[in-house]
């Protein structure tokens, strides 16, 4: 099994000036619909569009806009980064929204070790603000960066109005993505399967106090607790590769959060423990 890597990407908003764009790292094994989840939150998206990615020539979507296009192309649930992207430099396009049609370029800048102390994905930097969700795509961005030089029209106001808070284009904080990323779990509970199922994102790598807080928060609105799947990639010494905990079940009773079940690869017994960092 090899070892998990961290790919490190540049990725640019194509067609304004100054580039809008953001550097961030993410694990290898991660899919490409995780991967969408990453970008969706270093950007400042708000994942209320369809996208695709164009990787050497082969698109990789989601499983709806893949229906509507007569299934063409590669599940992004189940294509993994390093199926596809394996040498630094490598390019390919990601498209967002397909009516305003936001389309960026990312690069795979580096392939580094895993840091087993980093949270992923992090972001390391950037420039200005992501535009407006469903804001006319490029010429509709263009008339509100014009509107906001006259703060003193009509056309001023009603823009403030329909943006609902102060928007600053040049304004971006890395810091306060990475603190959305470590905190944000609960806003990602489409990402989880369903209701029984507790799936952590692969590739998405949280702190154990964090677990602990959703997982209580699930427990205490639970009269029964169900058998759980906890996607990790989590790692099976019997088999030797990462794997996922099948059959996993928590005793609330605990003062830790363990959770015991069995690899889904071999059926070994598993034990994970999350204790909160102090």
């Amino acid at each position: 099994m090899a070892t998990p890597k961290i790919h490190q990407y540049k990725i640019t908003l194509r067609g304004i000036q100054p580039p809008i764009w953001r550097r961030f790292q993410v694990e290898d094994a991660m899919t490409f619909e995780d991967f969408h989840t990453a970008i969706q939150l270093v950007m400042g998206w708000e994942m209320s569009h369809l996208y695709a990615f164009n990787v050497n020539r082969e698109l990789i979507t989601d499983g709806e806009s893949r229906r509507e296009m007569g299934e063409r192309g590669r599940d992004a649930e189940d294509t993994e980064l390093k199926k596809m992207v394996k040498k630094e430099g490598t390019t390919f396009n990601y498209t967002y929204d397909f009516g305003d049609s936001w389309e960026h370029e990312i690069v795979l800048e580096k392939i580094l070790p895993l840091d087993p102390d980093q949270l992923y994905p992090y972001c390391l930097d950037g420039a200005r603000a992501c535009p407006p969700e469903d804001c006319g795509g490029l010429p509709g961005y263009m008339d509100i960066l014009e509107t906001l030089k006259k703060p003193k029209s009509k056309a001023y106001k009603e823009l403030m109005e329909w943006l609902e808070e102060d928007f600053d284009p040049e304004a971006f904080d890395p810091e306060a993505v990475n603190e959305e990323i470590a905190l944000g779990l609960e806003e990602w509970d489409e990402e989880w399967g369903d209701d029984d199922d507790l799936a952590l994102p692969p590739g998405f790598n949280f702190s154990p106090d964090m677990i602990q807080q959703m997982a209580q928060t699930l427990l205490s609105a639970m009269e029964e607790i169900p058998e759980m799947t906890i996607n990790g990639p989590l790692w099976c010494g019997q088999c030797q590769q990462t794997t996922q905990m099948v059959k996993a079940k928590i005793n609330p009773k605990e003062a830790d959060m363990i959770y015991r079940g069995q690899c889904g690869r071999c059926g070994n017994p598993m034990i994970l423990e999350l204790t909160p960092t102090k």
